[in-house]
């Protein structure tokens, strides 16, 4: 009972921003929108479930992923200061671009 209220609040959560987004679409143009976050705090889920959301209402979202980007940390190119032992990894952002129904 507990989890299931929990997951059918946060959906809505999600369906409540992506009202925000479409009206915010529909009045400005409104063409993108960054999720950002440190490694593993659900950017790409939360991507995937505010872009059925967007779908939902019409809107054509085009997910943009950086984690396809990331290189293994050994195989990180050093600079003059940081060994690749060292170095601290750059946070990632998700990308969900909307596009209207009609163009």
């Amino acid at each position: 009972g507990l989890i299931l209220i929990a997951e059918a609040f946060h959906e809505r959560k999600f369906a409540e921003v992506a009202d925000r987004i479409e009206e915010a679409n529909r009045m400005n143009g409104t063409r993108m929108v960054l999720i950002s976050g440190p490694s593993s705090s659900g950017k790409t889920t939360s991507a995937k479930r505010l872009a059925i959301q967007l779908g939902v209402l019409g809107l054509h979202p085009v997910l943009i992923s950086l984690d396809d980007y990331f290189v293994d940390r050994e195989k990180t190119p050093k600079d003059e200061t940081e060994t690749t032992t060292t170095k601290r990894s750059k946070p990632s952002t998700s990308c969900c671009s909307t596009t209207t129904c009609n163009g």
